[in-house]
């Protein structure tokens, strides 16, 4: 019988094979791909959006749910609006709120826009989508747990977590992938890495109430809700979701520009991944100098 640490090394090896294998394969061998983005920002978009255009460029039959609507036309990529943000939810500006001196909380964050999630679980397109068949589903780890609860009931594919920031230490822990707060500061503290003691302190004692709130709280208010919109109430728990049905982490970090953490060979860094080529400025003729 194989043993944790060799089921663990499988499961790294295989998510890890077939991403290079969606990446590197011919149009010929066409995936069909779901993007399950139910809460998304058009922040939070851009970071994957470039992934999901090179993988349907190279021929991958790219679908993506979310409720932000698309700009562009692309070829192989159909992308399904759910709702307008702004007429479900009041969306708090987190700049305007630290230029006014207002104190950005990480649990009211969760848990609204998690209510976000909720919403797009009982949308008609998602619901539409169940009678399709898709080879690899893209979610983005942060305000979606709900969507990893519905795609592992509607459908037997792998699952990779895209992470707009440096993957969460609360979510990396669930991957074995501890991330020590006494010198990986919290991230909405704004410290830098190089700590003194009171700051480790206060890092330390952060984490530790986030991780309580959360494990306890937030998720538990997450499981009660999508089972009773899903009527099921065998759905496996978030941690369990996390641990059991994902094989793979993208976070949008680099040790070159984020902080430098540990990570383990199934949670890759991909930041820069959403910067595009430069484009040309366009050219400024006399009578726009003259308006300037």
């Amino acid at each position: 019988m194989a043993t944790t640490s060799q089921r663990k090394l499988f499961r790294i090896t295989l998510s890890t094979c077939v991403v290079l294998t969606l990446l590197l394969s011919h149009p010929t061998g066409a995936y069909r791909i779901l993007a399950l983005a139910l809460m998304v920002t058009p922040s939070h978009k851009i970071t994957f959006e470039p992934l999901l255009d090179e993988l349907a460029g190279r021929g991958h039959e790219v679908t993506v749910i979310s409720p932000i609507p698309p700009k562009k036309a692309v070829r192989n990529l159909r992308e399904i609006h759910t709702f307008p943000l702004s007429d479900f939810l009041e969306m708090p500006n987190i700049f305007d709120m630290k230029e006014h001196g207002e104190k950005v909380s990480p649990i009211k964050i969760l848990t609204s826009y998690s209510e976000v999630c909720m919403a797009g679980l009982q949308s008609p397109q998602l619901q539409a989508l169940q009678n399709e068949t898709f080879d690899l589903i893209f979610l983005p780890i942060m305000f979606n747990e709900c969507g990893a609860a519905w795609a592992s009931t509607v459908f037997d594919a792998p699952i990779i977590l895209l992470s707009i920031v440096s993957a969460p230490p609360y979510m990396t822990t669930l991957y074995g992938n501890p991330s020590p707060p006494s010198f990986i500061p919290f991230i909405f503290l704004g410290y830098r890495q190089s700590m003194n003691f009171y700051q480790r302190t206060v890092s330390v004692l952060t984490e530790a109430f986030l991780r309580t709130t959360v494990y306890n709280f937030v998720f538990p208010g997450m499981e009660l809700r999508y089972r009773q919109i899903l009527n099921d109430s065998t759905i496996p728990s978030v941690e369990e979701l996390i641990i059991k049905k994902t094989s793979l982490i993208l976070s949008n970090s680099h040790f070159s520009i984020s902080q430098h953490r540990p990570f383990l060979p199934d949670i890759i860094e991909v930041g820069g991944m959403h910067c595009r080529d430069a484009q040309p400025l366009p050219k400024v003729g006399k009578e726009s100098n003259k308006k300037t």
